[in-house]
């Protein structure tokens, strides 16, 4: 179970053999952005069939189609061994992996940023029950108020916040409003040092070799962000993992831990 791919021609090649796309609770998917040559509809003409509106109940839709169709029910699915876990240097699908694994029952994610966010969804088919809220494209700051807000709506849930440096940065001061609540958000930044998603864009548009300028203005190094200090400014316990073991270990204290925490998951 993955998402559509953030770039159009990806997300189109993705959906050129379907024969049949079915919208449960979903719009039909268009491109974030409008570029030129490509089409904004992701989906092949004529393939899209609606079996409920996001207004309507898609989990009810999909169970009386299951039913009507007789399918059987799902197998439960095998969560990964926490022995068999990723060890040494961070990589985004390592992220993934251990949080999908340690990630408890009935939580909510918010996920923002593509860094680490695309392998979650990856892993995530093998974690336990949980909700996940995300953006429709862009990554510029919604993930810290969404978690914020799942906190206070659903209280009895622990929220993990999954994000990225560049974005985490637009709306920072929500570390303040979990701290004054005490909402139980754990915050983990995956912190690369750069806005990746900018530099991308400029390859897909040619500048392949961006110069001295380009790079500067894509950096968020020189000076790089404490983020366990900044959180700590706002109220929040903060640390930073390097590695794999330290995230386990890291993680599995936060998600125990009454109230906010953040970890900066250096990659």
């Amino acid at each position: 179970l993955d998402r559509l791919p953030y770039f159009p021609e990806k997300a189109v090649e993705a959906l050129s053999g379907a024969q049949l796309v079915v919208l449960a609770g979903a719009l039909e998917p268009v491109s974030y952005f409008g570029y030129e040559g490509i089409p904004s509809l992701l989906a092949p003409p004529g393939t899209v069939e609606v079996l409920s509106t996001p207004e309507e109940d898609g989990a009810h839709a999909l169970e009386v189609l299951a039913d009507t169709l007789g399918a059987p029910g799902p197998p439960s699915p095998a969560r990964p061994d926490d022995a068999g876990l990723p060890d040494g240097a961070l990589t985004p699908r390592s992220v993934g992996r251990i949080v999908s694994a340690l990630l408890p029952e009935h939580a909510v994610v918010s996920v923002e940023g593509g860094t680490c966010g695309y392998p979650f969804f990856t892993a995530s088919s093998h974690a336990a029950r949980h909700t996940t809220l995300t953006n429709t494209g862009g990554a510029i700051g919604q993930g810290l108020p969404a978690a914020v807000g799942a906190a206070i709506a659903a209280p009895g849930r622990k929220v993990v916040a999954l994000q990225s440096d560049g974005s985490a940065q637009y709306t920072i001061q929500s570390l303040w409003t979990m701290a004054r609540e005490q909402l139980p958000v754990v915050t983990l930044i995956a912190s690369n040092r750069v806005y990746n998603v900018l530099r991308t864009e400029l390859d897909r548009h040619g500048q392949s070799s961006p110069g001295p300028n380009a790079m500067a203005l894509t950096s968020l190094d020189a000076p790089a962000f404490d983020w366990p200090s900044l959180a700590r400014a706002y109220g929040v316990p903060g640390t930073r993992v390097e590695t794999g073991e330290a995230l386990r270990r890291a993680l599995g204290r936060a998600l125990a831990a009454d109230g906010p925490q953040l970890i900066e998951m250096a990659l």
